[in-house]
């Protein structure tokens, strides 16, 4: 069946398009005022996390011990530069973003959406964004991170579905970094180990547990070609009672690399599951 067994009526799809656009500018507008309102009173999120991600940029304080911050390190170096605003500025300003994000990301998803050029009615997108408020709302009112999230979603499937596979970085800088990430040490007091694991099954990627004294390695693990963490069980009992660190090395540019869940994370047990 091609596009041409029906056509949509100009005039009601130039009436859509107002409606969709009125609809936007005017839920846009009252959320705005209605949030400024909520960040002048220091109950948005993003006002909360401004000191901490203060303090974290220019002070160095670990945010994650001791104020539990609950997003991934990329975000405070991302608002960095609009927690350094008055805080109602930038939350107002974080605000704005957001909305743009959440247009881009609607309109991105209506371009895959369409099957073979196929037209939709612009009533069609009136419907959606009718029913896709409330969560965009909400995120918008609580100044979480939800619709930055939505979007990078959305790009990624975007770029793939036009086959820009490059946009990710590997075709053209591959997998450069090298490196070692070493634990602070610990003693074992138990004659089990077990933590998470996965990545390539390369001698060059590899964890290692190293007794802290003599650097001898205690035991050596490598990943099986596969991204998904499988668990790992060591039996230490020989080696109870040393001071030990966890180290994961990348010593290889090319193919799988490891990929240790938290080499903080290492749990002593006193059997093996």
């Amino acid at each position: 069946m091609s596009s041409d067994a029906w056509s949509l009526n100009p005039v009601r799809e130039k009436q859509g398009t107002r409606f969709l656009v009125a609809l936007l500018c005017a839920v846009s507008f009252m959320a705005l005022i209605a949030y400024a309102h909520k960040a002048a009173e220091d109950r948005s999120a993003f006002v909360r996390w401004r000191y901490q991600v203060i303090q974290l940029m220019e002070n160095g304080r670990n945010i994650y011990d001791r104020e539990m911050y609950p997003n991934p390190p990329v975000m405070p170096i991302t608002l960095y530069p609009l927690m350094m605003l008055p805080p109602l500025l930038g939350a107002v300003a974080f605000f704005v973003i957001k909305v743009g994000l959440a247009i881009l990301s609607a309109t991105m998803i209506a371009r895959m959406a369409r099957e073979r050029n196929w037209p939709i009615s612009k009533w069609c997108y009136f419907a959606v964004a009718i029913m896709s408020l409330r969560p965009i709302l909400s995120d918008l009112q609580h100044g979480n991170i939800n619709i930055l999230i939505l979007f990078m979603v959305v790009l990624a499937v975007d770029a793939w579905t036009r086959g820009r596979d490059w946009l990710g970085g590997f075709e053209k800088l591959q997998d450069p970094p090298r490196g070692t990430l070493t634990s602070e040490p610990f003693r074992l007091d138990k004659p089990w180990a077990s933590f998470l694991i996965g990545g390539g099954p390369n001698p060059e990627t590899r964890v290692e547990l190293v007794d802290n004294g003599t650097g001898s390695v205690l035991a050596r693990v490598s990943g099986m070609e596969e991204e998904n963490l499988r668990r790992v069980v060591l039996d230490l009992a020989r080696h109870q009672g040393k001071v030990v660190r966890v180290r994961g090395l990348l010593e290889t540019q090319f193919g799988p690399q490891i990929e240790l869940a938290d080499p903080e994370a290492i749990e002593i047990v006193t059997e093996a599951r």
